[in-house]
């Protein structure tokens, strides 16, 4: 291993009961979007429910070589072998390659913006035979890929619903109170749920609707690029995977979009997931992520979960600088926390830029 390796020890990382849920076995966001997801001819198949393999942790016989375009890179036959996470950021593509949670490699791939637009698909097959090139020249295992899908058309919620008789009946009743709040519609997008806490009146479920289409057009792409996923998960849950707090204020920005997550006593209560305005300045880009979070603290005043007033803010995203903490120090009242993901990565690992790819990483930790 060379000698900048190495800063955050894993320490027992925890996880939120929630996205635990999500990412694991059974009713998973990416375990029953593929067997849906399966059904539809030539898209993909049915996709195991393991992420990463295990017994593969860092030992220091990887070997690192130096700068690819500006960003670290892994190389050497071991290290090929390595999992990798992908994501979508604007109209780039963001790779980490990693063993369980030592992080080996990353990169960041700009890409045709007829291809991809505010990380989401625009033409498949283009996209496809781009990622099938990149992969190639890259080197990058195909076997162990998770990967991000962008928050911005997704919509979540804490349902609160009525005491059923079984798991059929809850099905129904979150369905039905989905539809009535998410917008769910059969046949139009995906729905996934997993309980969250019981109340004594009720019950109440954590439950995220994404549109077919997004989905659909990423998985094309994934397939025609001969890479089948393990696991898909959304942007923002990653993000605050890799945040690792029960309570934490969660803001992203990036070159064209942000996401805000906050998680209150291990729940994900508020995800907001936008585009910037065209043009927008830096200055502008900042105040309008901190106006988002301004106003989904507000909107989690007085709710079922709310947010804890000792809540650090994380700052994540290619844009994130210490202007923008600064701002959402002093517009939200809350300090700025540290990113400290548990994981193992180099001194000059962007942690910012990377958070999500990292959150991916520790989907099977």
């Amino acid at each position: 291993m060379a000698d900048d390796t190495v800063t955050r020890p894993p320490a027992g990382p925890r996880r939120p009961p929630s996205l635990r849920a999500l990412a694991g076995r059974g009713r998973t966001l990416a375990g029953r979007a593929t067997e849906l997801i399966g059904q539809a001819a030539g898209v993909v198949r049915t996709l195991p429910g393991a992420l990463l393999p295990r017994g593969e942790g860092g030992d220091g016989s990887e070997s690192i070589t130096g700068y690819v375009s500006g960003h670290r890179m892994a190389a050497g036959a071991r290290v090929a072998r390595a999992a990798v996470t992908i994501s979508f950021e604007g109209g780039e593509l963001r790779v980490l390659q990693h063993f369980g949670s030592r992080v080996v490699g990353w990169g960041s791939f700009p890409l045709d913006a007829a291809q991809l637009a505010g990380g989401e698909v625009l033409d498949a097959a283009g996209l496809g035979y781009s990622l099938d090139d990149l992969f190639d020249r890259g080197g990058f295992s195909r076997r162990h890929v998770v990967g991000a899908l962008s928050g911005r058309r997704a919509r979540s919620a804490l349902l609160e619903v009525p005491p059923v008789g079984g798991e059929a009946d809850l099905g129904e009743a979150v369905a039905e109170e989905a539809a009535r709040q998410l917008g769910h519609v059969p046949g139009e997008s995906y729905l996934f749920w997993e309980r969250a806490v019981r109340l004594r009146h009720g019950r109440a479920v954590f439950a995220v609707v994404i549109p077919q289409e997004p989905l659909l057009l990423l998985l094309e792409a994934l397939e025609t690029a001969h890479v089948r996923p393990e696991s898909l998960d959304l942007k923002p849950l990653a993000l605050a995977r890799a945040a690792n707090q029960r309570d934490a204020i969660i803001a992203s920005l990036e070159a064209d979009g942000f996401d805000v997550v906050i998680v209150a006593d291990d729940l994900p209560v508020a995800i907001r997931s936008a585009p910037l305005p065209t043009g927008v300045s830096e200055q502008g880009a900042r105040e309008h992520l901190v106006a988002e979070v301004v106003r989904a603290l507000a909107d989690c005043r007085g709710g079922r979960t709310p947010v804890d007033s000792e809540s650090r803010v994380f700052v994540a995203g290619a844009r994130a600088d210490e202007l923008l903490r600064e701002q959402l120090r002093l517009q939200t009242g809350h300090e700025i926390g540290t990113l400290a993901p548990p994981a193992y990565y180099p001194l000059d690992f962007p942690v910012a830029e990377q958070l999500a790819n990292v959150g991916l990483a520790l989907k099977r930790e």
